[in-house]
């Protein structure tokens, strides 16, 4: 059976976050970008679990649990609505005296607790799909971004390059809306916009932003902050600045992303194909079947292959070419 998961998040960076490691356990998910828009959703039902973050503007995580659970409710079904926060105490304390949640889970979100979740609530048989598995270790070095940090905790470099590229997305209207809140005194969605923007900064490596936003998120919440204003524009412009910094990484994932998918038993069949051809010392036609799964976008391990493959061909080597493929998990 395949499952499905609802992400309700204003912030698309924590969205692409949970997302990416619902998909690492073949768990299929959709967006809703706040609170009414989930439970305004006739297919609730099509849905096994839920996943809202807590500080949103509107109706916050702990009231759209409340309210899909009495929508599935009456229709004499019940689904677990899972509160997604770093504040796990005030969440705890305010979910204490309110129906709908079934359990608070502690952002930046650990796999392994991920797993649990979904082994407790959806189905006790899913796990992580070791196939999916990334190497913690990049090569990415951004100004301002401590990469190594944020590819740890996002699993992987391809996650990381996905969330990548909502943060970057999300720069411009971010900015406006916090100088629009800046300038009119509305410290409320001041307050959960540099919330959101310090949770999206930690995922992407941003230290110095995260701190500058948490430092903003404290001050808003003093009868009398201090200097709002020039700490505002003091974080616009370093926050401005990743929009040119990001463009080269953005523009090369973007460009992966084009790639035409291929299901994993094709690619399976190609690459045993191969196999073949080169058990048969049939080099060019190999290296045909080779340049033709280059055109297709690969999961990370099937990718590691294929590099290994081509450069075995590219030298020659049989033997070599043949032990990449018995290594690969096909």
């Amino acid at each position: 059976m395949g499952y499905k998961a609802l992400i309700v998040d204003d912030n698309a960076v924590n969205a692409t976050v949970i997302s990416g490691l619902l998909n690492k356990f073949h768990v299929e998910s959709e967006v809703a970008l706040d609170g009414a828009e989930a439970i305004a959703r006739r297919d609730l039902v099509n849905f096994q679990i839920v996943f809202t973050d807590y500080l949103m503007p509107g109706i916050d995580g702990i009231g759209v649990g409340k309210q899909i659970r009495q929508c599935i409710h009456d229709q004499g079904k019940d689904i677990p609505v899972v509160l997604c926060t770093a504040n796990v105490g005030a969440a705890g304390l305010a979910a204490d005296v309110e129906t709908g949640i079934s359990y608070i889970l502690k952002k930046p979100v650990k796999v392994q607790e991920l797993e649990q979740v979904l082994q407790r609530y959806v189905d006790e048989r899913l796990c992580l799909d070791n196939s999916q598995s990334q190497p913690a270790v990049s090569m990415l070095n951004i100004p301002g971004l401590d990469t190594a940090y944020a590819i740890r905790q996002a699993g992987g470099e391809r996650l990381y390059l996905n969330i990548l590229s909502e943060y970057h997305k999300a720069i411009k209207e971010t900015c406006e809306r916090l100088r629009k809140y800046e300038q009119t005194n509305d410290t409320v969605n001041y307050r959960i916009e540099v919330h959101g923007l310090k949770s999206s900064c930690r995922l992407v490596g941003a230290m110095e932003l995260a701190n500058l936003c948490e430092y903003l998120e404290n001050e808003t919440k003093s009868k009398t902050p201090m200097d709002l204003k020039g700490q505002t524009a003091y974080l616009l412009r370093i926050y401005e600045s990743f929009i040119e910094r990001l463009a080269p990484f953005i523009k090369q994932e973007e460009s992966n992303q084009e790639q035409e998918s291929i299901s994993k038993e094709k690619a399976k069949e190609q690459f045993l194909s191969i196999r073949r051809l080169l058990e048969d010392f049939e080099l060019d036609e190999a290296e045909e079947l080779l340049e033709e799964l280059q055109q297709y976008k690969l999961n990370e391990a099937y990718k590691l292959c294929l590099d290994k493959l081509s450069e075995c061909i590219g030298a020659v080597d049989y033997e070599g070419g043949i032990m990449a493929i018995d290594a690969c998990e096909l």
